[in-house]
């Protein structure tokens, strides 16, 4: 395609806070590209808009980028903007005001609430600062936070030390020099860097009690320190993490994380539990660990792992966008781009015995973080048992017993303007099929969607964009996708893709429903709030299997009209996950959307256009068996 990716990443992540306030990286990130020094905000969209492109920010703990997709035919142009926006800054009172505000919100709400666990664990094994600064701040760093914190972050940390610039796409690499150079050739740094901080050595097992009075279950988390980037562990401790999710497969839903770091590294397990089994849990994740030191895996073990990482390995690499942040990751962290071409060689050169001496080196449990997040007096004592106890405040809103009264009377109203609890009980499966406009950066593309599930946790979801279909299942614990054309031929999906296929089973709007009014879930009506043209009543509620919701349900017809999503770790919780619902009609005594839209923040992500919906069709339990591996041929 004529498109031109551009990034430019720079050495300004979480980590070289120092002693600035936690947050103030991401506020300056979010505020480059509103204004330059020679660039007001209207012209500097009337630029990107002739370069076909438009910006975007990230930030980590060890980085920032600044990046965007534009016209390949435009690159000089779209050099000099990126040039110009990340360069000459202009960071004005009211930018500042206008995103501090913003993330003091969410720091204060739902979001803030879902990343305080993950927080505390980072901040247990890294300490106050470096790694352990919260990367989108706390509403007290916020409170503190000023104007000039921003300015000498920007100043010290944006600078061309260090800094990578990625070019990818529809370009000759020769002819890209000279452009360059007249974009950046007068870039210097305009004050020192602060030296980043380096991680604690031997952080001390402990234990942190996040405080939510009214929660019915816990999360757990369990942590331990691993090896930064491009040590020889790396690779070997990465492909045991993945090991130590199927020790703890038992505990059903756990989630996995590792991060490999210029200066360090962490992996996490995490699960929900009911509050009279979360020292049960907490035994069960640290013990997944701890029974794989100086243990060696099977070779069918390590192969299948092998093939299950370097399945997804070139995905990183489909887009421009992913081709880009891939070398600058890299490159960042002091690497070079043979790191990632070698990277499947590396990984089918790793032996048993690497991945027992690095289990045994990283898996020590007198270094184990934990975290558990629910009522404190209910869980301090079970967990007294596992580790030095630490509390820290919560910062969920509390649940009086009228808001939580008022809730289930508004759930009750929704359920039955949408039918009634009887007949959404009695839908056992259900198909949908949608055409779908897809936003891939400055363009859209079109896709076709279907959907079909079945009682009890089985869903198939068939997706076709360009001709090319995909097709991938869930059954209970297990998941595996498909090509369309080749159904008989599998992959088996890893312990990601099998938590988003759950989760997605039970987020339609007939899942949605039932959910909200099952006596088990905890109800809070949080009042009326004016969003899209419409007064919606804002009920947040929290689910038994601990799923966390706020339902936008409107005022006049009482039906469902949005929903916001919190999903459990969410890094990047920052920006509001929200789907909004119109066009309804019946469907077998149902009243069901018949056009979605999915939003990320202020941006659009996906239209849905249903044109097809059928509940209890009659699905054929035939489509949620495994396709047996093909035998060998026949010896003669």
């Amino acid at each position: 395609l004529p498109l031109v990716q551009v990034q430019l990443t720079v050495v300004a992540g979480s980590a070289a806070e120092g002693a600035l306030p936690a947050g103030t990286a991401y506020i300056t990130s979010q505020m480059i590209g509103q204004s330059t020094a020679s660039r007001d905000p209207e012209a500097l969209r009337e630029d990107l808009e002739r370069a076909g492109g438009q910006l975007a920010t990230r930030m980590g703990r060890d980085a920032a980028s600044l990046s965007g997709t534009f016209l390949a035919s435009q690159l000089p142009l779209a050099l000099e903007v990126v040039a110009d926006a990340g360069t000459h800054a202009l960071l004005t009172d009211n930018d500042f005001a206008r995103s501090r505000r913003l993330m003091r919100a969410m720091a204060s709400g739902a979001a803030g609430g879902t990343r305080l666990p993950e927080d505390r664990l980072w901040a247990a094994a890294f300490g106050d600062a470096g790694y352990g600064h919260p990367p989108a701040g706390t509403v007290e760093s916020f409170d503190r936070m000023t104007i000039n914190d921003v300015r000498h972050f920007y100043s010290s940390r944006w600078g061309p030390s260090g800094a990578v610039l990625a070019i990818v796409g529809d370009v000759q690499p020769d002819s890209v020099w000279s452009l360059v150079a007249d974009a950046f050739g007068a870039w210097s740094a305009r004050a020192s860097q602060p030296a980043l901080a380096a991680p604690p050595l031997a952080p001390a097992r402990s234990l942190s009690l996040v405080h939510r009075k009214d929660a019915t279950r816990c999360e757990v988390w369990v942590g331990v320190p691993g090896p930064p980037a491009g040590d020889p562990d790396e690779l070997p401790i990465a492909l045991a993490s993945q090991l130590a999710v199927q020790a703890a497969a038992g505990l059903g839903g756990v989630r996995v994380g590792q991060s490999a770091l210029r200066n360090g590294g962490f992996l996490w397990l995490s699960a929900t539990a009911r509050l009279d089994s979360a020292a049960i849990v907490a035994r069960k994740l640290s013990d997944a660990f701890t029974s794989l030191r100086g243990a060696a895996p099977k070779e069918t073990e390590l192969a299948a792992l092998k093939s299950a990482v370097l399945a997804g390995f070139a995905m990183r690499f489909e887009t421009l966008d992913g081709l880009a942040d891939q070398w600058c990751s890299e490159a960042t962290l002091g690497l070079g781009f043979e790191v990632l071409a070698d990277f499947p060689a590396r990984i089918q050169a790793v032996t048993k015995s690497q991945v027992a001496a690095a289990t045994k080196k990283w898996f020590d449990p007198s270094r184990m973080s934990f975290v558990a997040a629910g009522p404190a007096d209910r869980l301090r004592g079970p967990l007294a048992a596992i580790a030095s106890i630490q509390e820290s405040e919560g910062i969920d809103d509390p649940v009086t017993p009228a808001m939580e009264k008022r809730g289930r009377e508004r759930v009750a109203a929704m359920v039955a303007a949408h039918g009634s609890l009887a007949t959404l009980k009695k839908v056992r499966d259900s198909v949908l099929e949608a055409e779908v406009t897809a936003s891939m950066g400055p363009r859209d593309v079109a896709a076709s969607l279907m959907q079909i599930r079945k009682e009890p946790g089985r869903m198939v979801v068939d997706s076709k964009y360009q001709g090319v279909g995909m097709r991938e299942v869930w059954v209970g614990e297990r998941g595996w996708s498909s090509s369309i054309d080749t159904l008989t031929t599998a992959r088996d999906a890893d312990t990601t893709t099998v938590t988003r296929m759950r989760n997605d089973f039970r987020e339609d709007v007939i899942h949605l429903l039932l959910d909200a009014a099952d006596p088990k879930t905890r109800v809070a009506s949080r009042g009326t709030t004016l969003l899209n043209g419409q007064s919606l009543e804002r009920v947040e509620i929290w689910t038994a299997f601990g799923a966390h919701r706020t339902l936008f349900i409107d005022t006049g017809t009482h039906r469902l009209s949005g929903i916001e999503l919190h999903p459990s770790g969410d890094r990047a919780g920052t920006e509001p996950i929200r789907r909004w619902y119109r066009e309804y009609r019946a469907v077998d005594g149902v009243r069901l959307p018949f056009d979605e839209e999915r939003w990320l923040g202020e941006r659009r992500m996906m239209r849905l256009k249903i044109t097809r919906y059928a509940l209890n069709p009659g699905v054929a339990d035939e489509l949620f068996v495994h396709p047996e591996a093909p035998l060998p041929p026949f010896s003669r």
